[in-house]
């Protein structure tokens, strides 16, 4: 929630954790923007994607719709390297990038 801001967003970027055996790495997911939090527009998706498959790992992402600002952004976790835990996922950190707009 960019709050009385709105975001162009351009890339991204994510960094997976490094902690314990079994840490959940993320494999598919999309990156969604909303103004309203009920209609949710594609920025970004990624599929059996394995640039962040291992500990301490960081990758930039480029947002191919990237037409319209949104207040709200999301990450959604469709699959993880771990066929039984799908949807969970450890990052330490979540960035970013492009333009915004003051309302």
């Amino acid at each position: 929630d960019f709050v009385k801001r709105k975001i162009n967003l351009t890339s991204y970027t994510l960094r997976t954790s490094g902690h314990g055996r079994g840490t959940y790495h993320a494999k598919s997911w999309r990156i969604v923007g909303s103004n309203d939090r009920n209609s949710w527009e594609l920025l970004d998706q990624q599929a059996n994607n394995s640039s962040l498959y291992g500990k301490y790992l960081q990758h930039r992402f480029e947002c191919e719709n990237n037409h319209k600002y949104y207040r709200y952004i999301r990450y959604v976790q469709d699959d993880s390297w771990l066929s039984n835990r799908e949807h969970n996922v450890f990052l330490t950190c979540v960035e970013f990038f492009g333009s915004l707009l003051t309302e």
